[in-house]
């Protein structure tokens, strides 16, 4: 069984896992911008969306501070998604932390990781690791950079 990132136990990495069915309906309304009568344009997400990053929040899976390497970890995986698909647990917890802080200074970064299938790729991956027992417990950059 692959080990969770650190500080985070097995029940964490399940439960975040447990979002994957929700993601993958055909039709998932994921969130929608809306334009208001004054012209004013807000993103709407949906409650699995807003649970979902409650959940990433409150179990700890969006890291504290800047690890070194991360950002240039993130730019990596988000300009080539398929490195998600070899990618190790702690570089998947530095992927959503990614994606959590982004979506605080640019509305709209978490509707297109969803909407490019980057989420789901991340948590299919946590979902292989998770069924196939490797131990992953360095992560991909030990450089600091942004």
């Amino acid at each position: 069984m692959v080990p969770p990132p650190t500080g985070l136990d097995r029940a964490d990495l399940d439960a975040v896992v447990s979002f994957l069915p929700l993601f993958r309906r055909p039709g998932e309304c994921f969130g929608r911008w809306l334009d208001d009568r004054n012209g004013i344009t807000e993103l709407k997400y949906s409650d699995d969306a807003l649970a979902f990053v409650r959940l990433l929040e409150d179990r700890g899976w969006v890291e504290p501070g800047c690890r070194p390497g991360a950002a240039i970890t993130a730019l990596r995986h988000w300009q080539e998604p398929a490195l998600v698909a070899a990618a190790d647990g702690p570089t998947l917890r530095t992927l959503l932390s990614d994606i959590v802080r982004t979506e605080r200074i640019c509305a709209g970064h978490l509707l297109e990781a969803f909407e490019r299938g980057y989420l789901v790729a991340i948590l299919e991956r946590l979902k292989t690791l998770r069924r196939a027992g490797v131990r992953h417990e360095g992560s991909e950059d030990d450089n600091c950079g942004r």
